[in-house]
């Protein structure tokens, strides 16, 4: 009878791979961050390491994963985790938006202002006030009529 190769619980490759499937499973699941507790909890289960330290381990590779760059870890509300490629997208995406905002506000700014007959032009101070309105979903303005 041959013998039989098992991998060994503890091989480090193992857990690593585990880690990343249970980043990439959560993307499955519509999540595109992991809670990084919830990480550990989730290779845990996976991994069936069968040791009373087996978590304190995980988290060891975890930190080693999140040092080499393979995977990411960010302070949000709670520590996350993603897939480096997942954080690139986002920080892509999330300066698209904000150049496009900058573009539409820039825009609006110029019509309001030029678009205004000659006695009603906007002052500095009304112009502030528009930036502001431009620039955040709820702004408080004060000040007379007029």
């Amino acid at each position: 009878m041959p013998e039989r190769w098992e991998t060994p619980k503890d091989l480090p490759s193992r857990i690593r791979a585990g880690l990343h499937y249970s980043v990439l499973a959560a993307l499955d699941d519509g999540d595109c961050w992991v809670e990084y507790e919830d990480l550990l909890d989730r290779a845990n289960t996976l991994l069936v390491m069968d040791t009373l330290d087996s978590r304190d381990v995980i988290e060891g590779h975890l930190e080693a994963l999140i040092a080499e760059g393979r995977l990411v870890c960010q302070p949000f509300e709670r520590l996350v985790v993603a897939d480096p490629e997942i954080h690139r997208m986002e920080t892509e995406l999330a300066g698209s938006c904000e150049r496009h905002t900058n573009r539409v506000r820039t825009s609006l700014l110029t019509w309001i202002s030029y678009s205004m007959p000659r006695a009603a032009k906007l002052n500095p101070e009304q112009r502030d006030a528009v930036k502001s309105a431009l620039s955040f979903s709820i702004s408080l303005m004060t000040g007379g009529a007029g």
